[in-house]
């Protein structure tokens, strides 16, 4: 299967991170010598992508000049304003234009994860599913919401189970069209994932358990600079 584009999620207003995003959207926080950003189309580019969209809304503008900068010649990057904010949901919904008629990669912008993206997109294919999660194993102390898994992989309920969703999917266009239509805000989870396991539609999963931060807070962001070996 061909799929050889992704969009990062970059719209939000990165709150919990404050005063670092005070003047700053979260997509550009410094991680080693790059940006969050820059370390996710590096990441991107280096799992074979060439076609990234990114959306933006709190201090897009910011994100637009900085990716200007970059002179990128083996990717295509284009942009997705939304004037009010739109949620997960709500912001893939509304970029769905500018993607090609094939899956697509998605990936939080604050998360830091080494998952293969091509055997990601190859689990995908196989299970013929209309949207892959890939999951971590849930611990007591985590704060993310649970999901559960069938032992063929796909995705049978949320807000109970062992695993919690990670930040990074593919989604076929079958899954796009489920979601509310654009320029309406949506969650991602209760308006697609959810909607879609109602139905019994097959939402595919694959296991993470290897190197992955979350940067949704100041403490997980320190833990993150800690522990990633920056090259």
């Amino acid at each position: 299967m061909n799929c050889s584009q992704a969009m990062i999620l970059s719209a939000g207003f990165g709150s919990r991170l404050r005063p670092l995003t005070n003047h700053m959207p979260k997509a550009l926080i410094p991680f080693g010598n790059d940006t969050m950003l820059d370390h996710q189309i590096n990441y991107l580019k280096s799992n074979g992508i060439t076609k990234i969209i990114i959306n933006l809304h709190y201090l897009g503008h910011m994100i637009k000049k900085h990716v200007q900068h970059r002179h990128d010649t083996d990717i295509t990057i284009t942009f997705s304003d939304e004037k009010e904010i739109l949620g997960t949901g709500g912001g893939i919904q509304q970029a769905s234009h500018l993607f090609q008629c094939t899956p697509i990669v998605i990936i939080n912008c604050d998360i830091i994860i080494d998952y293969p993206l091509q055997s990601l997109i190859h689990a995908h294919a196989k299970n013929n599913a209309i949207a892959t999660m890939v999951l971590r194993p849930l611990a007591m102390e985590d704060p993310y919401t649970p999901v559960n898994r069938a032992p063929n992989g796909h995705i049978t309920q949320f807000h109970s189970g062992q695993y919690h969703y990670t930040g990074l999917q593919v989604l076929s266009p079958e899954f796009i069209n489920i979601l509310p239509k654009a320029g309406h805000a949506s969650c991602l989870i209760n308006d697609g994932y959810a909607k879609a396991v109602s139905h019994n539609l097959p939402i595919a999963s694959v296991i993470h358990d290897n190197h992955w931060h979350d940067i949704g807070t100041h403490d997980q962001y320190n833990k993150a600079l800690k522990n990633f070996k920056f090259k």
